[in-house]
């Protein structure tokens, strides 16, 4: 391991407090940004017809469904790497924000892949304005912070999350772009 990376995950996980603990163990959760997944899911409805909408999603959820598996795979049998919160000599350091830590492998992180996914294949594959743009910026930085603050993954875990889910998304949004452009069936 780096020292830079447990240098820099005790930065962010240190720099915080009970009350930024609950913004950012608030932030990790999925189920808080239902408001977004429902704009983004507006957005993609009212740019496309019925059939590309439903390849779009049908997309959507095989991007999550690889991205999520791939990290899986990765944490389990390539790269396995135990979480900050589960070496006890890093964890000795970190500030108790510990109960979120669950699976003992962290490399990579697949909450920051999915979401840079997400958040790459929908600006590849519709116009956004800036403010669409710098949303969907934030919410993947957001989402990567948060797994750092709450130290349950080293910094490059979300880099290298962002880093292939953004890549991932690169090659669905190019094959959403073919199949709805032709005709297959």
């Amino acid at each position: 391991m780096q020292a830079w990376d447990v240098a820099l995950l005790y930065y962010i996980n240190q720099a915080g407090s009970p009350t930024w603990d609950v913004f950012w163990k608030l932030v990790s959760n999925t189920w808080v940004w239902i408001p977004l997944y429902f704009w983004l899911l507006y957005k993609s409805f009212k740019s496309l017809d019925t059939k590309s909408f439903i390849i779009f999603l049908l997309m959507v959820v095989l991007l999550i469904a690889l991205t999520d598996q791939l990290a899986f795979y990765v944490k389990e049998t390539l790269a396995i790497r135990l979480r900050p919160c589960h070496i006890p000599e890093i964890a000795e350091n970190l500030r108790a924000v510990h109960d979120v830590c669950r699976g003992a492998h962290g490399f990579y992180s697949a909450h920051a892949a999915n979401h840079a996914a997400i958040a790459t294949l929908m600006m590849l594959s519709f116009r956004f304005r800036s403010l669409g743009i710098f949303i969907l910026l934030v919410w993947t930085a957001f989402i990567g912070i948060s797994r750092v603050y709450l130290g349950v993954h080293f910094p490059t875990d979300v880099l290298t999350g962002w880093f292939v889910g953004s890549i991932t998304a690169f090659f669905f949004a190019t094959l959403f772009k073919i199949w709805t452009q032709k005709e297959f069936w």
